[in-house]
């Protein structure tokens, strides 16, 4: 892994929008830039960061993450999203946003980082192991979808 000395990270603007809706399609989550600004301003409203890794001014990548508070455990901060641009992958930027990420739990009395990653996303799981994350457990994901389109 090489490291990256240029690198800057700074809050998402809903003028990142564009950037943002790129990489969440490598994720394989296909947004709009009109429907990724609407949720940004939503977050950002609600206090929940979006920040960016900046290489020579050119977004990298992206890590998105909300409270995560139950009854049953202290308070955490949950990855709702960690993409890093294929061209700029295995240079320690995301090992950096998680970091980043730590320091902001750390400085909001938050006690750990919590990150879901789908069953396939094999090398996901082996970046979160290298990066000091411990496989808690395998789970089952449900949704109920609410749109007026998915009626029972």
């Amino acid at each position: 892994m090489t490291t990256l000395t240029p690198l800057q990270i700074r809050a998402a603007t809903l003028n990142d929008a564009t950037a943002l809706a790129a990489l969440s399609a490598q994720l394989g989550y296909a947004t709009t830039p009109e429907q990724l600004r609407q949720r940004l301003a939503w977050l950002q409203q609600h206090g929940e960061p979006v920040w960016l890794a900046c290489v020579d001014g050119a977004i990298a990548g992206y890590l998105a993450c909300q409270r995560y508070v139950t009854l049953y455990l202290a308070p955490g901060l949950n990855i709702t999203a960690l993409v890093v641009a294929s061209a700029h992958q295995q240079q320690g930027i995301g090992r950096r946003l998680l970091d980043h990420a730590a320091d902001y739990a750390r400085q909001h009395q938050l006690a750990f980082l919590r990150a879901n990653s789908g069953a396939s996303r094999e090398a996901a799981h082996h970046f979160y192991r290298r990066v000091g994350f411990a496989h808690e457990k395998d789970q089952k994901h449900f949704m109920r979808d609410l749109t007026d389109s998915a009626a029972p």
